[in-house]
């Protein structure tokens, strides 16, 4: 992205960077199958490219932005780990499992764990 943009191949501003990350969020939404169905080679083919498209242009984004997208990745990752983590943990000290668990209270345990962090 660097070279082409030093080549005159970019957006004037970061919401051009933006406006096309949102198109292409908008053609991966389209691809994205309903409740049940199951992808062909082809579709998962067809959607593995549109998500690059996604990451490309929230790296696109990023670079405009003069952030580094994989130092910001890396915090996510580490972010969901430790609430993922905070999470197991009080279902532990409950007596319970993950697997005991639903999406419910392991998503008040997740604000828990924002929570906690601050």
């Amino acid at each position: 992205q660097k070279v082409a943009s030093k080549l005159g191949f970019d957006w004037e501003g970061v919401e051009g960077a933006i406006d096309k990350l949102e198109e292409e969020i908008a053609e991966l939404k389209e691809l994205i199958p309903q409740k049940g169905e199951t992808l062909s080679t082809a579709q998962r083919h067809e959607l593995e490219k549109e998500m690059g498209d996604c990451l490309f242009g929230l790296v696109n984004v990023a670079r405009k932005l003069n952030l580094d997208a994989e130092m910001a990745a890396l915090t996510c990752v580490h972010k969901f780990k430790s609430r993922f983590g905070y999470i197991e943990a009080q279902l532990a000290a409950a007596g319970k499992r993950v697997e005991d668990s639903d999406i419910t209270e392991m998503d008040a345990l997740w604000e828990a764990a924002k929570q906690h962090e601050r």
